[in-house]
Order: structure tokens, then sequence, then C-alpha cells
């Protein structure tokens, strides 16, 4: 059998649309624009490699012949920052939360459409090998390089906000994780930030209360708790103060499992409103110079009790108390006679 004999104008016809298609499959060099329809995860059996998500794209094309279409571009893989095994940076691009209904349709219009919006190449010009080499901006995102913003950098993934603004100031937020149009899903968990301003001063702070401010001019370090506080090491805390350290609280708690000490280089002085408990298997309280005890009342009880001092005295105004009497023995005449003498008075006690 022979081949049909065309016309010259379907023959050419033809040849053309030959041509077209062998270009778009295996010549296909043109930087394309699209959107993320679907994402394949590595466990995902639609996923070809395995080793990377792949991504179905939508794909927005301008034929020869002048007319525009739309075209499905299958299993892409996004391009590396690094490229390395011990050096990555990797993310997963947002699929369209409309795929089926773009499905369906089979057209895209890219202003209501949520999905990424990307470009791509393909790998040695096979259609069958694209590759996304990068985004644009969305259409429904309002920019925030405006005139007013000035020299001003800022990205957002999933909630986590970075920006860096004309004054050269730093700050993450975080907003919790967010929808594809950006909406946070939990506004309570959101808000809390990190920031470095242009003093080079840093700030932490949760928004209910909570705050580590690092003040550089004034060389202040602040930290607020709404609540509580809690420092745990598992050897030792030191806490070092060149001049004074101050601690006020409405109740005060030490406890030690081991042995406890505190060495003061010049006075000490203990206030207390209400009254003093001191309970211990034994005290000793010993001064090298006067040990004053002063009360309107002072009971000492105990089955011994020991007072060890080169001088004592009980009570004000003082006197030797009297350790000894003696007695003599006389006569007046034939008649004896007993006399007694306080004495001698002791030279350590003195009892008021």
């Amino acid at each position: 059998m022979h081949d049909p004999i065309l016309p010259s104008s379907l023959l050419q016809q033809t040849e053309d649309t030959e041509f077209n298609l062998h270009n778009k499959i295996f010549n296909n060099v043109c930087l394309r624009h699209g959107v993320v329809l679907e994402c394949f995860d590595i466990e995902d059996e639609g996923n070809i490699s395995k080793k990377v998500p792949e991504y179905t794209v939508m794909v927005i094309e301008q034929e020869q012949d002048g007319g525009i279409n739309t075209s499905l571009y299958k299993n892409c893989v996004t391009i590396q920052s690094f490229g390395g095994i011990g050096d990555f940076f990797e993310f997963k691009l947002r699929a369209s939360s409309k795929a089926q209904d773009t499905y369906k349709k089979g057209t895209l219009n890219s202003l209501p459409n949520d999905g990424s919006l990307v470009t791509i190449l393909c790998l040695d010009g096979n259609a069958e090998k694209g590759i996304i080499v990068g985004s644009i901006a969305h259409p429904s995102r309002k920019t925030k390089l405006t005139k007013v913003a000035g020299q001003h950098a800022e990205g957002e993934y999933n909630g986590i906000n970075w920006q860096i603004n004309k004054e050269g100031e730093f700050q993450v937020t975080f907003k919790s994780k967010t929808d594809n149009k950006g909406i946070p899903q939990d506004s309570k968990s959101g808000g809390t930030y990190f920031k470095i301003d242009k003093t080079g001063s840093v700030a932490i702070n949760d928004a209910v209360g909570d705050s580590i401010s690092i003040d550089k001019p004034n060389q202040t370090v602040n930290i607020n708790a709404a609540k509580n506080i809690s420092v745990t090491a598992k050897e030792n805390i030191s806490l070092n103060s060149v001049k004074n350290t101050s601690i006020s609280c409405a109740d005060l708690l030490a406890s030690a499992s081991g042995a406890a000490g505190i060495n003061v280089g010049k006075d000490l002085t203990a206030t207390i409103k209400s009254a003093l408990t001191c309970k211990a298997q034994s005290i000793t309280l010993q001064s090298d110079s006067l040990l004053n005890l002063q009360g309107s009342t002072i009971t000492v009880k105990g089955e011994q009790v020991a007072i060890k001092g080169t001088k004592i005295e009980l009570g004000e105004g003082a006197t030797p108390a009297v350790t000894s009497m003696t007695q003599f023995l006389g006569f007046a005449g034939p008649i004896p006679v007993v006399s007694t003498a306080l004495g001698p008075f002791s030279a350590i006690v003195s009892i008021a």
C-alpha cells in the first residue's frame, strides 16, 4: 500500500504540527511560568525518584502560532541552593487547594489560585525533565517593598517571618503555622519574636509577659516572667556582682541537701518583723569580741546549758555575781561567835 497523497497545504500543516510537537518535547528551552497543583512526597506512589518531593505544575505557554494554552509538567523537582551531602537547603512548595477544580476546568488563572507560583526549565530541553528553578511574586500577596520601607528584605515560611528593615534591624516573628493564604491557624500561640535593633540591643518577647532584653547602650540585661523562672544546672551555678545583689520576694526558701555557708566581709544585718526560729541538732554562737543577746524576755531551756566567755553580763547594770560564802568563827570572851561574809565575787559573771 502506498501512502495517500495529501494536498500540499495539508501536508505542510502536518509537518508543522509534528515539528512543533517535537520541539515542545525535546527542544523545550523556554523559561515557563506556572502554579504548583500537587506535591508528591517521597513516600507517595506518584513520586518517581523517591529522593525528593516532586510536583505537578500547570504552566501557561504561548505557542509559535501565537496561541496561549496550559500544559501539565509532572514530577518536577526543585533546584537546590548547595547541592551537597553535608551542605543543603531544602523546603516544600505549597500545592494549590483548588487543584481538583483546576483539573476539571482545564484552565489556569494564577490570580485566585493559592498554589506556589514557580518558573520551570527543562533539563536537556526534555519536557519530561522539568526543574523548578525559581518562583515569582504571587499577585494575590501585597509586596512589602514600598518606597517608605526603603532598603528592606523580608521572607516568611509556614508562619515564621523574618525581615531586615532599612535601619539594618533584624527580626524573626513566630505567627503559628499558616494556610495557603498566609493566615495563622493558632493566634494564641503566635506573637513571639526575636529582634536585634539598630543599637545592637537584643529582645526576646512572647507577647504574654515573658521577655529577655539586652540593652547594649545602657549595659543592662532584664529578664521578666509572667509566672515562673526555673534555672537548673547539673553541676554549679555562680552569681557574681561587683557591687550590690538584691533579692525581693514574698516568701524565700533556700534548701541544701549538703552543707551551706555564708561568708560576709563586713557586717551582716538581719531584720525580721515577726518570729525567728532556728532548729538544729546543736547551735554554736561564737564571737571574737562581744556577744549581745537583747530582748524584753529571753528564755534559755535545755537539760544542760553552757555559757562560756571571759565576761558574762545578765541584765543591764549588772554587778558581779556571788559565787561563795565565807564563815568566820570567833570568841567574844567565853562565848563563841559565828559571822558570815559574802564573797569572793565572780569576776566573769555579773547579774543585774
